[in-house]
């Protein structure tokens, strides 16, 4: 039972982890700081 606790938590986190940086990426495309990866060359 305490394993499957501690994994919740950490997918919990993980998902907080992964929403924050998709935000920032979306900022900083919309601010146009960012290229696609196709135009980088």
């Amino acid at each position: 039972m305490e394993s499957e606790e501690r994994w919740s938590a950490l997918f919990a986190d993980s998902l907080n982890l992964l929403e924050r940086m998709a935000n920032e990426a979306i900022q900083d495309f919309q601010a146009g700081r960012v290229q696609p990866i196709d135009q980088l060359q």
